[in-house]
């Protein structure tokens, strides 16, 4: 195998495998991205059994996006079952969604359960 690192290769597309960079524009950053933090819900108190929840975000007054749930368990809440809309593109068309997320309990050092 050749050593032929750091020298210009011969290529009329002018890169390499992966130097094309049309994947940076069709990804979102973490920025766009919504995100639902269990302990927010807790505190809140809406991470108890057979609760609903509700939960929108705002930009500058408006809202960007929104989501519901579920909080489903016998004893205690074992699971959150979000529901919300998406869509890939601004002319693609709306899916729904829901999924299914587990809720994972720790035992805390000095008693009680930690989610």
């Amino acid at each position: 195998m050749p050593n032929d690192l750091g020298k210009l290769q011969d290529n009329p597309s002018g890169g390499g495998v992966g130097s094309d960079n049309w994947y940076r524009f069709d990804k979102k950053g973490t920025k766009e991205c919504h995100s639902v933090d269990v302990r927010y819900l807790h505190c809140s108190g809406l991470l108890r059994r057979r609760a609903w929840f509700f939960l929108r975000w705002l930009r500058a007054g408006r809202e960007t996006g929104s989501i519901c749930g579920v909080v489903v368990g016998t004893e205690t809440p074992e699971r959150l079952i979000p529901t919300y809309r998406h869509r890939r593109g601004p002319s693609a068309d709306w899916e729904d969604v829901k999924n299914m997320v587990p809720l994972t309990w720790t035992a805390c050092g000095y008693g009680g359960e930690r989610r």
